[in-house]
């Protein structure tokens, strides 16, 4: 959703059970699981409401608290 609007965010959708490596990496245990890579990395399991989901987009693209 995001990536169609900005095109300056890229989205991937990646098979578990065909990447266990990549999966175990982010500590993947159910699906659908979200990881945003930004200037921090933020991470959620499970289907977000919209408003939730941006706000947790933009918590990963900010710059961290001091």
């Amino acid at each position: 959703m995001a990536a169609m609007e900005n095109p300056r965010i890229l989205a991937y959708a990646v098979d578990a059970a065909e990447f266990p490596g990549l999966a175990g990496r982010h500590g993947v245990r159910s699906v659908p699981h979200t990881v945003i890579d930004g200037r921090r990395q933020v991470a959620f399991a499970g289907r977000y409401p919209e408003a939730q989901f941006l706000a947790e987009l933009q918590r990963a693209t900010s710059p961290p608290a001091r």
